[in-house]
């Protein structure tokens, strides 16, 4: 039995070939491109893009209503406070001198749950309830007792000190090592900007709906630098205007390099201190939280768009004119 001739393979075969080859392509692409969003390469990448949109963006105005009190160079140069960390009597004076300067809210991004003098322990308790709930403490996961008090003041064997708030100044670090965003919560204690936040009139459940996942990324206005702090040791000398902190939400911490409270941030190559990284978390909450990680479904639509692009544009080439 002889054979036919065999007829070459025209259009129409291969216009039936082409739509399944462009599907198995497309699964492909988008099983490729699933595997590399949940891989660890596509997680720095995502992390690079949002360095990226702040470096786009470039430097904002920060919040004129959050300032940040610096125990910097300056201050630890002056000798006029002893040895870092301070005696407690100086950081009472801070609390008194702010309070009557009018600030709203003092955040103290400085931990008391070491060991003290009974003598300085009782100036910060006094200066505290003198503040009349204007002020937050920090506190760390490892002041806590059985039944999950914070001790803020461990010498004094307190809660807290009178109407004052309490947070964990705590941040999410993501794989690079950067800091990115604030927690709501650490270990069940509310992160220290949700408790200023708290403190300074946002509703609770204001600030719940801020969070996704537990997370909030900060609106960093800038790189470090970008909050100016004001010298702790010009508040106590009286080298400033008082008027600058009246109404204000007023974070003191440690700024000065040599305090190791250094830390690496989104779109910034220099080290951001961790105070003026409060103040942006704080800020962030306070503004509402304008930026929001994309929705599943959104991340799902571009990564379905961008593996049909290629079959698409293959079957453009191979099915011209």
């Amino acid at each position: 039995m002889g054979f036919g001739r065999l007829r070459p393979l025209g259009k129409r075969p291969l216009a039936v070939l082409l739509p399944a080859a462009m599907v198995v392509v497309g699964a492909l692409a988008l099983l490729a491109g699933y595997g590399t969003w949940h891989s660890s390469f596509g997680d720095q990448l995502e992390l690079r893009t949002i360095d990226a949109r702040f470096e786009v963006r470039g430097v904002q105005k920060p919040d004129p209503g959050v300032l940040l009190v610096g125990i910097d160079i300056q201050t630890i140069e002056t000798g006029r406070f002893g040895r870092f960390p301070f005696l407690r009597r100086w950081d009472a004076a801070m609390i008194d001198q702010l309070r009557h300067d009018g600030a709203k809210v003092i955040a103290f991004d400085l931990a008391f749950e070491s060991k003290s003098d009974n003598y300085d322990d009782l100036k910060l308790y006094n200066a505290a309830a003198r503040a009349r709930g204007r002020l937050v403490l920090a506190a760390t996961a490892s002041a806590t007792n059985g039944s999950g008090a914070t001790y803020v003041l461990e010498a004094c064997r307190i809660s807290r000190p009178p109407a004052s708030g309490s947070g964990a100044p705590t941040f999410s670090v993501a794989s690079d090592a950067a800091i990115r965003s604030v927690p709501e919560t650490v270990k069940g204690t509310q992160s220290f900007a949700v408790a200023t936040a708290l403190a300074a009139g946002v509703p609770r459940s204001t600030i719940a709906s801020e969070f996704s996942g537990g997370t909030q990324w900060i609106d960093f206005p800038g790189p470090a630098g970008t909050v100016p702090p004001i010298s702790f040791y010009k508040v106590l000398s009286r080298g400033f205007k008082a008027s600058a902190v009246r109404g204000k939400i007023v974070v003191v911490g440690a700024t000065s390099p040599d305090l190791q409270d250094l830390h690496a941030v989104s779109g910034s190559s220099a080290l951001m201190s961790g105070p003026e990284i409060e103040a942006d978390a704080i800020s962030t909450l306070l503004t509402g939280a304008r930026l929001r990680a994309g929705a599943a479904i959104v991340n799902w639509l571009l990564l379905i768009l961008a593996a049909l692009l290629l079959p698409l544009l293959a079957w453009r080439r191979c099915a011209g004119p």
